[in-house]
């Protein structure tokens, strides 16, 4: 951090600098640290100190990205910092800071959004299905077939824990795509995907239990033109006697009667010879119960 020596009215004043510390992580497929998509390397200790070193070895690998990520121990602390590097055995190359977001190299857009009464629907689930059609909906198409990274953030007006946070998750839906999100109790959550050139897909942002309130932020990245329509859709509604749209494709089970049909006899017959005599019918227990107390009441007489 920077030197706060000159800010001291007096001269027996102790600073109090913020607890700051560096976190190395290793970047898996893209540049923004998604919950799944880093892994730490290593990390310091925060300190209430100016200065903070950490010494790391990594061992560089084609296509392997790292990053440095530079934070105070709380978060909402706003206060200026400097950084330096001191390799051991090659020269590095300029490194310069930048957003997450920005780092980027593909093309970006973004979406900001919040769940509200009205459209926070949730996921979708069996035992209320037509809640989740109140969930906003986002119009996605692409120019041609490409792999797209998509990125949900969710955030609150006050800082609030982790464990208070949403579990959330991203529903692409079309056609031809219909597979179910999992939901992640996180700050952000991505998702990885195909799709295909110059069809409409509906890109869903959605907590996992319905009247769930937060503000959100959709990313999306691709390495093709593709067009995102930031106006807020509905998917249809769909009626009770008509199919679900999106629905699951899954064949589904025909309905089971309750209603008894009756009991149809057919009778066969055997050849005996040059006649033929009518073969008898499996009876059932109260038949063959009846037909037993009629013999013996046929013998008393």
């Amino acid at each position: 951090m920077n030197d706060q020596r000159h800010q001291r009215t007096a001269a027996d004043i102790k600073l109090n600098y913020a607890q700051i510390g560096i976190t190395v992580i290793h970047l898996k497929s893209h540049t923004i640290p998604t919950h799944d998509n880093y892994e730490v390397i290593c990390q310091s200790k925060f300190w209430n100190k100016r200065e903070i070193t950490l010494a790391i070895d990594v061992e560089p690998k084609q296509g392997q990205q790292y990053a440095a990520v530079l934070s105070t121990y709380y978060p909402n602390i706003n206060t200026s910092f400097w950084l330096q590097l001191f390799p051991q055995q090659q020269q590095l190359p300029t490194v310069e800071l930048r957003t997450w977001t920005r780092a980027f190299q593909q093309t970006i857009q973004s979406i900001h959004g919040e769940w509200h009464q009205e459209n926070a629907g949730g996921r979708r689930n069996k035992s209320t299905p037509l809640t989740f059609y109140r969930n906003p909906a986002y119009l996605l198409t692409l120019s041609d077939a490409s792999p797209v990274r998509l990125i949900l953030h969710q955030s609150f007006e006050a800082n609030v824990p982790l464990a208070q946070h949403h579990p959330i998750g991203i529903y692409v839906l079309s056609t031809t795509n219909n597979e179910e999100p999992a939901f992640v109790r996180a700050r952000s959550v991505s998702r990885f995907l195909r799709l295909n050139a110059r069809e409409e897909y509906y890109v869903l942002p959605a907590c996992f239990e319905p009247n769930s309130f937060a503000k959100f932020e959709v990313d999306v990245l691709c390495d093709v033109p593709f067009t995102l329509d930031s106006t807020e859709r509905k998917l249809p509604t769909p009626s009770p006697t008509e199919n679900i749209p999106f629905a699951s494709t899954a064949t589904p089970r025909e309905p089971v009667s309750t209603t008894r049909k009756p009991a149809t006899t057919t009778t066969t017959t055997r050849r005996t010879g040059t006649r033929e005599v009518p073969k008898k019918a499996n009876m059932s227990l109260a038949a063959a119960r009846m037909s037993t107390l009629t013999d013996d009441y046929s013998k008393l007489k």
